[in-house]
């Protein structure tokens, strides 16, 4: 896809997505910290970019903005969570983003034709890191329960009372399961897109300001 397409794209979901955390406002009036949360993740891409002199790849703007309105707005801020398996799904597309992140990340330090020639070492280093990502990830929570009782890792019972045995670690493998079959889906889908040869490896690069 043209860079130019790709990077209108990102920028009108950037856009709606934002909208889209004042329309939960007007829903529901006390959920302004989603608002907030929103409006900064939104920008924070932009920022690093400034801080940091580089440009992100577009496809993976528009990957963190499809994130931030499946997690924030619909997941927290409508309730969709209270769907089945809402979380698993979207720990799924996540360990798919993180992998694109990864790849984005060794496509800098390798040329086209290393790319070409290893296709399963580049995803699967790019499946690592977001298994990586998903590891630290649940190490954040288990640290946010520790020390601030959030109950992010779903331990304790709608009775405040902790789960007993096995069901105790559903929550966290469940996480962290869905987060290898994102990469597994991506090591496919990339595998055979870089075999084929027919993605264009610069426009997923870190590009230099």
């Amino acid at each position: 896809m043209d860079h130019k397409v790709t990077f209108k794209i990102a920028v009108v979901l950037s856009i709606a997505t934002i909208i889209s955390s004042f329309l939960v406002f007007l829903f529901y009036k006390t959920r302004y910290l989603q608002v907030l949360s929103v409006i900064f993740l939104c920008f924070t891409p932009f920022v690093i970019e400034k801080i940091f002199k580089f440009y992100f790849p577009d496809q993976l703007l528009i990957l963190y903005d499809i994130f931030l309105t499946a997690s924030i707005i619909l997941g927290t801020g409508f309730g969709f969570y209270r769907i089945p398996l809402w979380d698993k799904y979207l720990h799924v597309f996540a360990g798919y983003v993180m992998s694109t992140i990864g790849f984005s990340i060794c496509l800098n330090g390798l040329s086209d034709k290393d790319v070409y020639s290893k296709p399963f070492l580049i995803t699967m280093f790019s499946m690592s890191f977001a298994c990586l990502l998903g590891i630290l990830w649940e190490i954040y929570e288990f640290t946010g329960d520790s020390i601030f009782n959030l109950n992010m890792q779903r331990y304790l019972d709608y009775h405040a009372k902790p789960y007993l045995g096995h069901l105790a670690l559903y929550d966290t493998m469940g996480d962290l399961i869905s987060d290898v079959i994102g990469g597994i889906i991506f090591m496919i889908i990339f595998q055979y897109l870089i075999k084929k040869e027919i993605i264009n490896l610069n426009h997923w690069r870190f590009k230099k300001q």
